[in-house]
C-alpha cells in the first residue's frame, strides 16, 4: 500500500529446482520470439523484435556468450509453456490478483507468469509497467541491477507518449545521471532514484507506476507477473478507461473489473487470504 519497491527472501516459487538446463530439457523444442535493445527504438522499454529461435538453441547461445544481445523477454508460460505451469508456486503475497477473477479469455488473465532468459550485458531501458499494474519477479540464475524512481518523478524523466499507448517512453539514458542533470536533462537532478542488485533466490516487488531500468549483470533466468489488487485498482481503472477509447478488449476488462465484488479489506493479513486461489496454480 505504500508503493515501495522491496526484495523478499526465503520464498519458494517452483516445485523443482529451476535453472537453464531444466528449462532446456522441459521446453527446449519450443520456438520463442526474441528481442534486442535498440537505443533509439520506439517500442516499450526500447526492446524491438529480432526474430525467433528454439529455446534450446537460444540457451546454448547464451551459455557460449554468442546470443548477440538477444533477449527472451516476457514470454507467457500459461499460453506457450504449459509443461512448466504445474511447477509454479505463486507467492501468497501476490495471490489476490483481481485479473484471475475475470471471465476466461479476458485480457491479461492468462498472460502471466512469464519467462525471461537474458545474456549478460543486455538492458531494458527505462519504462513503466503497462496499464497501472503491480509487478513481481523471481530470479533463479544470474544477477540483475535495478534502478527505480517513484511515480511522482515521471515528469522529471522527460516522458513521451505515442498515440497507441498511454504508457510513457523515456529517451534519456540513465547510465550517468550526473551528466544528464548537467546537460540535456536537468530535471533528472530533482528525481529520487533507488537501486538494488537482485540475487538468485530472491523475489522483487515493483509497485505500479514506478519507472525502472534493468541491467542483466550475468546470464539470467527469471519469471515475472503483473497483477492488480486493492493497492492499484484505482490506477488500473483510470488506465483502462483511456485504453478503452481505442481498444475493445480493454473496455471489456474494465467492465469485468467494475463488476467484481472487491470486498477484501486492505488490512486483511496474509494468513487470512489462504482461501484465495491463483487459477490452477499452487500457492507458496
Amino acid at each position: 500500500m505504500s508503493h515501495t519497491p522491496l526484495i523478499i527472501t526465503g520464498l519458494k516459487t517452483t516445485t523443482v529446482k529451476w535453472d537453464l538446463e531444466h528449462i532446456k530439457k522441459a521446453i527446449g523444442h519450443k520456438v520463442a520470439p526474441l528481442h534486442k535493445s535498440v537505443s533509439d527504438g520506439f517500442e516499450w522499454a526500447k526492446l524491438e523484435s529480432c526474430g525467433r529461435s528454439t529455446v534450446s538453441d537460444f540457451i546454448e547461445a547464451v551459455k557460449r556468450k554468442e546470443s548477440d544481445k538477444r533477449y527472451l523477454f516476457d514470454w507467457s508460460i500459461p499460453l506457450y509453456c504449459s509443461e512448466l505451469v504445474n511447477e509454479l508456486l505463486i507467492p501468497r503475497y501476490f495471490s489476490d490478483d483481481y485479473l484471475q477473477r475475470t471471465p476466461p479469455g479476458s485480457l491479461y488473465r492468462d498472460s502471466w507468469p512469464s519467462l525471461f532468459i537474458a545474456p549478460a550485458g543486455i538492458t531494458s531501458s527505462l519504462h513503466v509497467d503497462t496499464f497501472g499494474s503491480n509487478f513481481w519477479m523471481a530470479l533463479f540464475e544470474g544477477r540483475k541491477r535495478w534502478l527505480f524512481f517513484p511515480p511522482e518523478d515521471v515528469p522529471c524523466l522527460y516522458p513521451q507518449y505515442h498515440f497507441h499507448s498511454s504508457d510513457p517512453v523515456f529517451n534519456l539514458s540513465l547510465e550517468d545521471s550526473g551528466e544528464n542533470s548537467k546537460g540535456d536533462y536537468p530535471l533528472v537532478a530533482m528525481t529520487h532514484p533507488m537501486e538494488c542488485i537482485l540475487e538468485p533466490g530472491e523475489v522483487l516487488f515493483v509497485p505500479a507506476g514506478s519507472p525502472h531500468q534493468v541491467e542483466n549483470l550475468e546470464a539470467s533466468l527469471a519469471i515475472s507477473a503483473n497483477f492488480v489488487n486493492h493497492s492499484n485498482i484505482s490506477l488500473v481503472r483510470d488506465e483502462l478507461l483511456m485504453a478503452s477509447l481505442i481498444d475493445d478488449r480493454s473496455k471489456e476488462l474494465l467492465s469485468s473489473l467494475n463488476a467484481l465484488e472487491l470486498n477484501i479489506d486492505s488490512n486483511t493479513s496474509i494468513e487470512e487470504r489462504k482461501d484465495l486461489k491463483w487459477k490452477e496454480f499452487k500457492m507458496n
